[in-house]
C-alpha cells in the first residue's frame, strides 16, 4: 500500500489525502421585520437558531435569550414556506408559544396573533435537514421574552 501512495497524485486518489468532504448545507431565506430579505446557509444537523445567530441579525432580531433551551420564545419565527414538512412541535415548544401568547396579551399586545398559528415555531427547536433547503422564514417584530415577564403574568388564559 505504501508504494501506491508515494506519488502525490496517487496519494490523493488512493489514500484520500487532501480531499475534504463538503459540509452539507441548506439555503434559508429570511424575511426581516423591515420587509428586507436576506439569505443564509445553515449546516445540516444544527438548529435554525444557530444558523440565524451565525448570520448576525442582532440589529433586527433578539435571537435566543435562553441559549436555545426552549425557555424564552425570543427565537420565534414564522415559517413562510417549508420545502418538506417540518417535525411536529414538541409539547415544550407548544407550551412556550402558549405562554408567550398569554404574556403578550396580558402586556397589551396581540397575544393570539402569530404565536399560536401552525406556522409559528421556535427556531431553537427546528433542526435543519437536507430536505429543508429552500426554507423561508419571517422574523416577527412582536417578540415577547418570557424570561422578562413576571410569573403572575404568564398564567393560563
Amino acid at each position: 500500500f505504501f508504494f501506491f501512495c508515494r506519488s502525490t497524485q496517487m496519494r490523493r486518489v488512493v489514500c484520500g489525502v487532501g480531499r475534504r468532504r463538503p459540509l452539507s448545507t441548506v439555503g434559508v431565506t429570511v424575511e426581516l421585520p423591515d420587509d428586507a430579505v436576506t439569505s443564509l446557509r445553515g449546516t445540516v444537523g444544527e438548529t435554525l437558531l444557530q444558523a440565524l445567530e451565525r448570520a448576525d441579525l442582532s440589529d433586527v432580531w433578539p435571537g435566543g435569550a435562553c441559549g436555545g433551551s426552549c425557555q424564552c420564545s425570543t427565537c420565534r419565527v414564522v415559517v413562510v414556506r417549508a420545502p418538506a414538512a417540518l417535525a411536529d412541535r414538541s409539547d415544550d415548544e407548544t407550551d412556550m408559544l402558549d405562554t408567550a401568547a398569554t404574556a403578550a396579551s396580558r402586556l397589551g399586545g396581540d397575544g393570539d396573533g402569530d404565536y399560536l398559528a401552525d406556522t409559528s415555531r421556535l427556531s431553537c427547536q427546528i433542526t435543519l435537514r437536507r430536505d429543508d433547503d429552500g426554507l423561508v422564514v419571517r422574523l416577527p417584530d412582536d417578540v415577547t421574552n418570557v424570561l422578562e415577564v413576571p410569573i403572575w403574568l404568564r398564567g393560563q388564559r
